[in-house]
Parts: C-alpha cells; sequence; structure tokens
C-alpha cells in the first residue's frame, strides 16, 4: 500500500472523469478502490464493502468519491493534515469556492439535523478517519445513507467540517441522471428516514 489514505469511488464506468482523477491520485500516491458492480442497485452496499476492504489493508483514511469530479492536485493529503490538526472526524469541501487549493485549509464545523449535514459536507467527495468508520444501514438505497454515517460519526464524538476555499469541479449526478431508478430510491430512503427517526 502506497498511502494511508485510500479512495473509494463507485462507478457504472461510463463518467470521462474518472480515468483522470485514478490517474492523478495514482501520481499522488494514493490507492484507488474502483468498485463497478451494476448489478447491485444500493449504493450503500458499495460503499460498506469498500471501507471495510480499505480497513483491512491498513488505511487510516477514508475518501468517498463519486466518479464525476476534478480535484486540485494534493487535496487528499491536506485535507487530512488539516483534519489532524484541527481535530475532526470527517470532512467534505466547500461547494461555493471556486476549483482550487488554499494555502491553508481552515475547516468550518457543522452542526445541525442530517438535512444539514447532507448539505454542508459534500457527500460527492469527503474525507474520513477510518476509526469512526461503522457500516452504513443498508436499507438506505441511494441518498440518506451517508446522513447515517454522519450521525454516527457524531455519536462517537467526531465533529464533521468543511473546508472552506476548497473547490472542485462536480458534474452534479453525472451518472445518477441516466439510471432512473435512483430518484425512486431517493424518495424511499427519506421516508426511510422519518420512519427510522419517529
Amino acid at each position: 500500500m502506497k498511502s494511508d489514505i485510500v479512495a473509494i469511488i463507485p462507478t457504472l464506468g461510463d463518467r470521462p472523469e474518472l480515468q483522470p482523477l485514478v490517474s492523478q491520485l495514482s501520481r499522488e500516491k494514493i490507492d484507488s478502490l474502483i468498485i463497478c458492480r451494476p448489478e447491485i442497485k444500493n449504493l450503500h452496499i458499495i460503499w460498506n464493502q469498500g471501507a471495510n476492504t480499505a480497513i483491512s489493508w491498513g488505511a487510516k483514511y477514508i475518501a468517498i468519491m463519486n466518479d464525476d469530479i476534478k480535484i486540485p492536485v494534493g487535496s487528499l493529503k491536506s485535507m487530512k493534515a488539516a483534519m489532524e490538526k484541527q481535530d475532526f472526524a470527517c470532512i467534505g469541501v466547500d461547494p461555493h469556492a471556486g476549483f482550487g487549493l488554499p494555502t491553508k485549509i481552515e475547516i468550518k464545523e457543522v452542526k445541525g439535523n442530517v438535512g444539514v449535514q447532507m448539505t454542508m459536507v459534500t457527500t460527492w467527495f469527503f474525507l474520513l478517519n477510518a476509526k469512526y468508520w461503522q457500516d452504513i444501514d443498508e436499507d438506505y438505497l441511494w441518498w440518506y445513507g451517508v446522513g447515517d454515517l454522519f450521525e454516527k460519526v457524531v455519536n462517537q464524538g467526531g465533529r464533521l467540517g468543511q473546508a472552506t476555499g476548497l473547490g472542485i469541479i462536480h458534474v452534479g449526478s453525472g451518472t445518477a441522471r441516466n439510471y432512473l431508478w435512483t430518484e425512486d430510491a431517493k424518495l424511499q430512503d427519506a421516508k426511510t428516514w422519518q420512519e427510522k427517526h419517529k
């Protein structure tokens, strides 16, 4: 293993951004676990498989990444350093920042309900200290599973945050828009969340 960070990238293999992303991570000596399992219509089964594999490899940090993004060189290592210095368990990037990596990453703590967490901690690209990983409830197919994960992090005493000024390029539902089952899954996940949090 080259790095204590492992990037987990679920894919259906049809995004042009994937190959440049994986090549960049390789140049940065960060291991990638690309999982293409089109028969599994549950994103969180794939995340759980990926995270547990990464942990078995000795990963100390797990990056969950979409296959339709472009990130500045050095993003993951800079995020890791900032998390360690500022004592955060999990951080996303700044959805309002222009593409680029600031000289110094300041992390803004994210508190609030699951809607706030899933908006402020970018669900398409975030970095998690592996000691806070707990398998996501696989009753969630596509969306609220990340809220389940964030809730578990907070319940363990971990802090969630956003790396202010760190901007990436995200196509936005680059894969989901071509697979309509994901829209139904999001609606079902919202209902499941409400049922489990009465």
